[in-house]
């Protein structure tokens, strides 16, 4: 029944209630909500408990392209190797800038406030970004810490939930700067750490059985006149309603007569859904609050006691900014989502998804591709109710960082994203669809060409030649690859897959290359006479078998000369490993063209020598070499670093690598514009 605080007062009074003096709850007040009445039903067994890996240490992720600061940091330095994938962090101690870079003055003024007809469209937008989930490296959480930065004027939390708008609502709020989000089963506290599978040495049990007074109350207010003079209790939320329970039971039947002690009080005994979570003082069982909105509300925790402006939270090791969001979905463990806004986001992304000292041009490109990504790409991981992962299955994500300079943004990071704020990458009135990766050899590729999606719905993910990576090539890490197969190597690979059964590869050969350099085809010809054409958008699994790291290689078969590098005096100091192709003045006076031959040359001395080293690959063999390190398909990280150190700005380096896009602010009041 409801009850308002004049009728409980009576009952006081005449003596039906008997109450202590001390409470135990740590949050404070509220707004009114309004009561409904409920009923609880008591428990018929005791909840299963399901041991589970302890998910409270940091654990690495796999296979990431930048830094894993789920391990210890122990190092100050990035790994060098990029990934295959949306992105990397494209580290070299020697491509720091020395001094500072050059300011960028823009076209106009960003704030839409101060240019009449033009707006940003996405302003407020806010991103859920998961955090701890299945399958990324923190996994799904027993229990979650938080805990408020030293570095944050803001301190304490408030309670509540998201509405379907994203806004909070508040439910509670408390001064105490250091939380644990548990999950609402017997769990066993063994210093800061939180197990659902008892340990078998000393222990604090958070037991999921609570006695619970008869009443429901409209507002936290009420509630709390009746926790503060009642020993061992707390409030619960459920499903818009408050509560005051007290104690925490492993089984029923200690609930029970937990109960049955105090009859006047008449307490029965309580237990929440599987969707229920407790937060606690971190390093304590002590309750502060309880919530249970079942499958469609869950837990969100804004930083600040008052306000959440400024504050910053740290978070498995990482600090955040933001609000945080508890979900047991499907019952289970705690899925953890960060809910920011989009530049904020962005500021979370550049400096880990490139080189966060790089010239601000490049930043500020990176910054537009890793803005139109997440917003095309909200509802991703909708299975989790989350928009975005942290990983670089979307974008790599660690907020404000670690306690490592090395790896927390910088300044220059920062005023890259506030330098591009409301503008986007559009083509036509919809935003473009900005994949990135390391470096692509040469020249990027047709998204049909890599995926196989249709074209005509991405007609600015087209292969263009690239010219400009090849001129920092050798401050890339692992630019370049080159791997030797023989025929029985080639015959296994393609065994794995089904391939070459009952007979074996005798030629290896690319059969198209695309117009800007890439491999489209390759064909294996068998000892039966037999062939298989593979298209390189269906073949990811034979590149990477092969060592490709990129689609921009050559295979030089048996037979064949393979060259090594010579110098060419054109005053740059470059050098070239390929002569085929090239024209040379023969000792005739005539211009002739070379295949595969090595060119002799007169030294500065006047002597004749080969101009470079020449090997004929035997039979059986064939060599690929290559460079690169991604998919390909738009956006070249390193070709941006050179575009930017040659001048180019943001606009002109985005533009290049997208074929007729435009970047900038929006220009109508349509905001129906995500991508295709």
């Amino acid at each position: 029944m409801a009850l308002n605080l004049r009728q409980f007062a009576a009952l006081v009074l005449a003596g039906a209630i008997c109450l202590g003096s001390a409470g135990a709850t740590g949050a404070q007040s509220l707004p009114e909500t309004p009561a409904t009445e409920v009923s609880v039903e008591s428990p018929v067994a005791d909840p299963v408990v399901t041991p589970e890996e302890d998910l409270t240490s940091e654990q690495s992720t796999a296979d990431a392209p930048v830094a894993d600061p789920t391990e210890e940091l122990e190092s100050e330095v990035l790994p060098e190797e990029p990934a295959v994938g949306f992105g990397t962090n494209p580290v070299d101690e020697e491509l720091i800038p020395d001094g500072p870079v050059d300011d960028f003055v823009p076209d106009f003024e960003l704030d839409p406030d101060d240019l009449p007809g033009i707006y940003d469209p996405y302003a407020g937008v806010k991103l859920r970004v998961g955090l701890a989930y299945p399958g990324n490296s923190n996994g799904a959480l027993i229990h979650a810490n938080l805990l408020n930065a030293e570095m944050s004027a803001v301190t304490g939390y408030r309670f509540g939930f998201y509405d379907d708008t994203l806004e909070f609502v508040l439910l509670a709020s408390t001064q105490e700067t250091a939380l644990s989000m548990v999950k609402t089963t017997n769990i066993y506290r063994v210093g800061e750490n939180y197990y659902d599978a008892k340990p078998s040495g000393d222990y604090e049990l958070l037991g999921c059985y609570h006695r619970q007074l008869p009443f429901a109350f409209a507002t936290w207010e009420e509630a709390e006149v009746v926790a503060g003079s009642t020993p061992n209790s707390f409030i619960s939320w459920v499903d818009g309603v408050y509560y005051v329970r007290s104690g925490s039971y492993a089984t029923y039947d200690e609930a029970k007569a937990a109960a049955d002690a105090e009859p006047a009080a008449n307490w029965s005994v309580v237990y929440t859904s599987v969707y229920g979570i407790n937060v606690v003082k971190t390093g304590t069982c002590s309750i502060l609050f309880q919530f249970d909105g079942g499958e469609t509300k869950p837990l969100a925790v804004a930083p600040g006691f008052e306000s959440g402006k400024g504050a910053v939270t740290w978070f498995k090791g990482f600090k955040y900014q933001g609000s945080f969001r508890y979900e047991r979905v499907g019952g289970g463990n705690l899925v953890v989502v960060n809910i920011l806004d989009i530049d904020t986001y962005v500021k979370g992304v550049v400096p880990y998804e490139s080189n966060k000292l790089w010239p601000l041009e490049t930043l500020k490109a990176q910054a537009l591709c890793a803005k139109n990504y997440g917003l095309i790409n909200r509802n991703k991981h909708n299975g989790y109710n989350f928009d975005l992962c942290n990983t670089t299955d979307c974008q790599v994500y660690y907020g404000l960082g670690s306690n490592k300079e090395s790896f927390q943004p910088s300044t220059l990071s920062d005023q890259a994203v506030d330098e591009i704020k409301g503008q986007y990458v559009w083509y036509g009135d919809k935003l473009a669809h900005t994949y990135f990766y390391s470096s692509n050899g040469g020249g990027s590729e047709d998204s049909s060409k890599v995926w196989g999606s249709n074209q005509a719905s991405y007609p600015y993910l087209i292969g263009v030649v690239d010219p400009y990576e090849e001129t920092v090539a050798d401050s890339i890490p692992n630019y370049r690859f080159s791997k030797t197969f023989t025929n029985a190597q080639l015959t296994e690979i393609l065994r794995t897959k089904g391939y070459a059964t009952n007979t074996s590869v005798v030629d290896f050969q690319v059969t198209e290359y695309s117009k800007s350099g890439n491999v489209l085809t390759m064909k294996f010809t068998y000892a039966n006479g037999k062939s298989n054409t593979f298209a390189s958008s269906s073949s990811s699994w034979l590149r990477n078998k092969l060592g490709c790291r990129s689609m921009h290689f050559t295979v030089t078969g048996a037979g064949e000369v393979l060259t090594t590098e010579c110098a060419v005096n054109n005053g740059t100091g470059e050098s070239i490993s390929d002569f085929a192709g090239l024209y040379v003045l023969s000792g005739a006076g005539e211009l002739v063209q070379l295949e595969h031959s090595v060119p002799h040359v007169i030294t500065g001395t006047g002597e004749i020598s080969s101009a470079g080293q020449s090997t004929t690959i035997p039979d059986g063999n064939y060599v690929i070499e290559g460079a690169g390190w991604g998919h390909n398909v738009g956006y070249s990280q390193w070709g941006g670093y050179a575009m930017a150190k040659q001048g180019f700005t943001a606009k002109e380096i985005i533009e290049f690598y997208f074929t007729g896009v435009e970047v900038g602010a929006k220009q109508s009041d349509n905001s129906e514009n995500i991508g295709f």
